[in-house]
């Protein structure tokens, strides 16, 4: 129980009852039903994480969502702390999740192949499992080549999604080339005017007329 409730701030989608709901940037990740992973990278505070929960909430979806934290440079911490996520999402799995032993250190790749199997067979689809805060995985770390193997074990339906400061990780350069990745941008992740707009009124916020904003450059 103690360790379930470590677990929580990982766990846990951010709470996303009155934000606004970017309808475009949720078609766009309608239209990456297809892909594997879906990339959303930009620069802090740029409304990622809030885009991914709204688009959840949206369209209903079965999800994991995973805060990534250095930690989990640690592969056999991802694993214990990613099984307690898929557990909370799929309670009516009563299976045990594997655990990494010491000789899987040397093939990563077959461990990985049975532990998303396991769970992506007690997963509704469709659905998506977000890693939040993937900027905090190092360039070196074993992690980039399990997430891998995770997209490639996905069943139809299935869909990763990456937050991240940095672009698609490298390890990942195969799936793209293959066209299994989509890729979210800041230049996409800007807000249009009219976006602004209803933002503002969302939380009662006044923007500045053309003629106020001219006056202050």
């Amino acid at each position: 129980m103690n360790e379930d409730k470590s677990a929580i701030p990982k766990i846990t989608r951010p709470h996303v009852a009155s934000s606004y709901h970017r309808t475009d940037l949720h078609n766009l990740l309608d239209e990456a039903y297809s892909r594997r992973l879906v990339v959303v990278s930009g620069p802090p505070e740029t409304g990622k994480s809030t885009l991914v929960a709204t688009y959840i909430e949206s369209r209903n979806l079965p999800s994991i969502w995973y805060q990534v934290d250095e930690g989990d440079n640690d592969l056999a911490t991802f694993f214990h702390f990613f099984g307690i996520a898929a557990r909370k999402a799929t309670p009516h799995n009563k299976a045990a999740m594997p655990h990494l032993p010491p000789e899987f250190f040397q093939d990563i790749d077959a461990f990985a192949e049975r532990y998303f199997r396991e769970i992506f067979r007690y997963l509704e689809i469709p659905f998506l499992i977000v890693l939040d805060n993937y900027q905090d995985v190092a360039d070196d770390a074993a992690l980039h080549e399990a997430i891998r193997v995770a997209c490639i074990e996905l069943p139809p339906g299935g869909r990763i999604v990456i937050i991240s400061r940095k672009g698609c990780p490298t390890a990942m350069a195969k799936l793209r080339t293959n066209n299994k990745v989509a890729i979210i941008e800041w230049d996409e992740l800007q807000l249009t005017p009219n976006e602004m707009k209803a933002l503002a009124a969302l939380h009662n916020l006044r923007l500045p007329s053309d003629e106020t904003a001219k006056e202050q450059l």
